[in-house]
């Protein structure tokens, strides 16, 4: 009786070990255990926390885009890889790619026409 289950033991752990090569081999299609990589969620909760965490010095302004600390809003950096426009008392940011100088004097002229 031992030897049967000895040897029903081990045909069960070599036909187990056989079906995890195959699964392993053919991707595991359709089995929970296969594991997803997903980014992480940044909603406005993550936003929020980041900027009431954030802190500047007394008397300085928090750039919502950048979370970086300055003295005025106007001198807020452009996020990302983005060039400034002065327009009047605004700040425009334009694509460095779109030739800065170009867009810039479109821009003041448009304003100026408002």
């Amino acid at each position: 009786m031992q030897l049967v289950t000895l040897i029903t033991a081990l045909f069960i752990t070599a036909a187990s070990a056989q079906f995890q090569f195959f699964d392993s081999m053919f991707g595991g299609h359709g089995h929970p255990q296969q594991q997803q990589h997903q980014k992480p969620v940044r909603g406005p909760d993550w936003y929020n926390g980041l900027a009431l965490n954030t802190e500047c010095d007394e008397g300085a302004y928090l750039c919502p885009g950048t979370m970086d600390c300055v003295e005025k809003p106007g001198q807020c950096p452009c996020p990302h890889d983005l060039a400034r426009c002065e327009v009047g008392a605004q700040r425009v940011c334009v694509s460095k790619q779109a030739g800065v100088k170009d867009v810039c004097a479109a821009i003041k002229g448009f304003h100026e026409t408002l």
